[in-house]
């Protein structure tokens, strides 16, 4: 059995991941592997319960360094066939390790890639999606992380809008976004776009509505155990009940960041009656909590500031250090680039003073010759004199 749990960030992921990660092994043993946010973190690392995680975030040998570089480099919406190339990670995504053949996968970049999965040929894979109203997944999000990596990589944000623009033929000003509008904006195409691929697909996933389940998380979990084809025992009760991952109590928005968030609960409420998933869910419900809001002042570069957790601050400092390394190499490159070319004029140099050596040498060879030349043949004249003196000819 192969479970991808997927959904936009803050939309319940980690609750339903843990749940079925809990069932899978009550009823599968140990071949189960855990998978957890494969286009982010170790695998190796999280291949354990979610409740053990505890200061695995906070370690940056925790990160995946093929994960991150596979985030980049795929499109964060896939309409297109893939190649086998861009296929490759996909399928050892799915790919149970040795001695394992159950595997649970959790990941909040997904929504825009799932028809990759849905080109693996013979994986049997089935599929849970999350969806959670705007107002909180935004309220939720904005004072943990950033939807677009912006603290862990290369920002997503440019890309985003290309591709929403590309797809949707609508163009936003992201220099007059806040982060709030943005991340609003990646909520409502990252759904928008995965419901749309779920129509054309053959192998449609579960749908959990998050304000559903916190409602009738039973019902819920019993009808996510029989599409996966497990069994739903009353024990699971507590599993339900149980709160997972870091919940939000606090409002994190301002009264002026509440206001242009709603436009997109009426757009939510909308594409739940679209794709038959509205259960009574009454605007009230979601409203309610929103009374007493953060009047404080909220940086926009919030995330550039890194005020968050270890793991963040210590990935900010390593991205530091690296664009002074990235200068200090460029000014080595320049300087080797200077010293190749004093390097071709030293060389010219010494070609040119050794013509000159070898010039000089045979010009005083020549005179050396002719200082010793001149009295030897005097001398050997006047021995010839002498000679013929004393042993005259006869």
């Amino acid at each position: 059995m192969k479970v991808i749990v997927f959904g936009v960030g803050r939309s319940g992921t980690t609750a339903i991941y843990s749940l079925i990660s809990r069932i899978m092994v009550d009823q599968l043993g140990d071949t189960v592997e855990f998978v957890y946010e494969p286009f982010f973190w170790d695998r190796e690392t999280f291949n354990d319960f979610y409740d053990n995680y505890n200061d695995k975030f906070l370690s940056i040998d925790s990160l995946s360094v093929e994960g991150l570089y596979w985030h980049q480099k795929l499109p964060l919406f896939i309409n297109e066939k893939p190649t086998i190339y861009d296929l490759s990670y996909i399928k050892e995504i799915v790919t149970p390790k040795e001695g394992c053949s159950n595997l649970i996968v959790k990941s909040i970049r997904m929504n825009g890639r799932y028809k990759l999965f849905n080109y693996l040929k013979g994986e049997n894979l089935k599929f849970v999606f999350l969806i959670r109203n705007p107002i909180d997944v935004v309220n939720s999000v904005i004072n943990k992380f950033s939807f677009f990596g912006d603290n862990y990589h290369r920002s997503d944000q440019k890309r985003f809008f290309k591709e929403v623009e590309d797809i949707y033929n609508i163009h936003y000003d992201i220099g007059n976004l806040t982060m709030v509008e943005k991340s609003a904006l990646y909520w409502k195409y990252m759904n928008l776009f995965a419901l749309e691929s779920f129509e054309s697909s053959e192998n449609k996933p579960y749908i959990v509505v998050l304000e559903r389940y916190i409602k009738d998380g039973n019902i819920v979990a019993r009808e996510i155990c029989n599409f996966l084809g497990l069994k739903y025992f009353d024990k699971y009760d507590m599993l339900v009940k149980k709160k997972v991952g870091p919940v939000t109590d606090s409002i994190n928005i301002s009264k002026e960041e509440f206001m242009k968030l709603l436009p997109y609960l009426d757009d939510y409420l909308m594409i739940l009656k679209r794709y038959g998933l509205y259960y009574d869910i009454r605007p009230s419900e979601i409203l309610h909590k929103y009374q007493n809001f953060n009047n404080d002042s909220r940086n926009d570069l919030f995330y550039k500031n890194i005020v968050g957790n270890y793991l963040e601050k210590e990935v900010y400092c390593l991205g530091e250090k690296i664009t002074c390394y990235q200068k200090q190499l460029k000014y080595l490159k320049d300087e080797i680039s200077y010293l190749k070319e004093r390097n071709v004029s030293l060389q010219d140099e010494v070609s040119y003073l050794k013509k000159r050596i070898t010039s000089i040498y045979s010009s005083y060879t020549y005179k050396i010759g002719r200082i010793f030349t001149g009295p030897v043949e005097k001398m050997v004249v006047a021995a010839r004199r002498v000679k013929d003196k004393i042993f005259p000819k006869r």
